[in-house]
């Protein structure tokens, strides 16, 4: 694996991945981040991870990758967090989607793409470092259906008659590419001022960050086709709309319950269509990747520090 080891270097760099983790999470987002790297050799950015009361055994783990650092969520943020899920009690377990949007917390970058943590990066994405407009992100998978938002509902619906309360185009928070003109107080100070209870008030739906992002970016952001975030369950939408397979994709996303951990959601889908077991295999693939790597890793370094000490 190139490039995937190392201490944390002083250089300036104006450009960086990010993700969010949780302590249930953190296989998978070690593994999305092996992905990353072993696709992307070239980069040189940093690696923020965003998560909140992870203990540092845990986020030793993260040691075998190269200029990665840790940030939690302001304290704003994670007052408002509390305070919906003291008010709506589904949203306790949903609680960290909000933490992506700390990527429009300014911190100096020029230029920020996010990726959820259950995704598996399987080829570049350099290009999406020369992307010329401020927000980026693929549609929603509503879009693939021919749907849009209603804003005041959240519903999703063909049409609606007033424009101004109609997303055309809503997106998944899932893969996210920001440039500085997005990257400003004004704009993470509105989108955290929008987790209020009120918000979900007429909207059946437990959408977090992604029903925030929509609304406050309203026509604002400019859809990339599905290679960037592809979706096995949502494949043959996807090819119809954007003529893109499997097999094209850069990203994919297991996205909702259809996690390659979640073995019952496996054994079920993969029953009736061989791409969702290709699509498996790729991700079981990494984790085992990942899991060799950061053994050697350790042990590299278990090494290092045994033949300093001399024992």
């Amino acid at each position: 694996m190139k490039n995937a080891a190392g201490p944390v270097t002083n250089e300036p760099c104006n450009y960086c991945l990010v993700t969010v983790t949780t302590e249930n999470y953190v296989q998978w987002t070690l593994t999305m981040i092996y992905s990353f790297l072993t696709s992307n050799g070239w980069f040189k950015g940093d690696i923020i991870v965003v998560c909140h009361g992870l203990d540092d055994k845990i986020k030793s783990r993260f040691s075998v990758f190269p200029n990665l650092r840790f940030v939690a969520p302001s304290g704003i943020l994670l007052e408002k967090v509390a305070e919906l899920c003291l008010q709506i009690p589904g949203f306790a377990k949903l609680a960290s989607l909000f933490y992506s949007l700390e990527i429009f917390n300014p911190r100096g970058y020029e230029k920020v793409l996010f990726l959820d943590s259950d995704m598996l990066v399987v080829k570049s994405v350099e290009e999406v470092f020369e992307f010329e407009e401020p927000f980026y992100a693929s549609a929603e998978s509503c879009w693939y259906q021919g749907n849009g938002r209603r804003t005041d509902t959240y519903e999703s619906v063909k049409s609606f008659p007033d424009p101004g309360l109609f997303i055309e185009n809503p997106v998944n928070s899932g893969f996210m590419v920001i440039d500085r003109q997005c990257i400003n107080t004004p704009n993470y100070n509105g989108l955290v001022d929008l987790i209020d209870p009120g918000l979900w008030a007429r909207r059946n739906t437990f959408h977090a960050d992604q029903l925030v992002i929509n609304l406050f970016f309203k026509d604002r952001i400019r859809l990339v086709d599905a290679r960037y975030n592809f979706r096995p369950t949502n494949a043959s939408e996807i090819f119809t709309r954007d003529h893109i397979a499997l097999e094209d994709a850069k990203i994919i996303h297991y996205f909702r319950q259809f996690k390659p951990w979640n073995f019952l959601e496996v054994f079920e889908l993969s029953q009736y269509n061989m791409l969702h077991i290709k699509a498996f295999q790729q991700w079981y693939n990494g984790y085992v990747g990942m899991l060799k790597y950061t053994h050697l890793q350790n042990a590299i370094h278990l090494f290092q520090e045994n033949d300093k000490t001399g024992s």
